[in-house]
């Protein structure tokens, strides 16, 4: 397995997943470190591996129930130890994507994991940010991942230090 991390300074960390399933257990992670309230936007292009991340969060949240693309209704909820909000904004045009974000009526402790979450920009201060990108091997993926509170990027240096130990056994 070739899973890495690489610290961009001090609120992101890229990490490279070899495979879908190293995706899905970095998101288990992330879900098990989640505490609720937090809002991950996920971007990148078409099958770049947002749903599987979100899946793997699901999972990770105590999710019992799979998880699949909300992008013909909008948005999903799975309850866990917390309730794991899918949101898909990709048929949505900026304009929309802000009344819907806007209409959102969501408790403190939801998770919210926001597919294609650039459509709304800088609407959401204190957002997890997960940028996914394609590489060479066809199956792997290079992930940056920024915070905006320290808080945050605690849990996520704990996830992934986890995922790391997990995947390279």
């Amino acid at each position: 397995m070739r899973v890495a991390a690489r610290m961009e300074g001090e609120n992101s960390i890229t990490v490279v997943s070899d495979s879908p399933e190293d995706t899905m257990k970095l998101g288990f992670e992330l879900g098990r470190f989640f505490k609720g309230g937090e809002v991950l936007f996920l971007q990148g292009p078409l099958g770049s591996g947002k749903t599987t991340l979100v899946k793997g969060l699901a999972k990770g949240l105590g999710v019992l129930r799979d998880v699949t693309s909300p992008s013909f209704v909008l948005e999903k909820m799975y309850t866990g130890r917390t309730t794991l909000r899918h949101i898909d904004l990709y048929r949505l045009d900026p304009s929309e994507a802000a009344e819907f974000w806007h209409s959102l009526e969501t408790g403190p402790k939801d998770v919210l994991a926001v597919e294609w979450g650039e459509r709304i920009g800088d609407l959401t201060p204190g957002r997890i940010r997960v940028d996914m990108e394609y590489c060479e091997d066809p199956n792997a993926r290079k992930m940056t991942i920024s915070w905006d509170n320290p808080s945050q990027g605690q849990a996520i240096r704990k996830a992934i230090e986890r995922w790391l130990e997990g995947t390279s056994k």
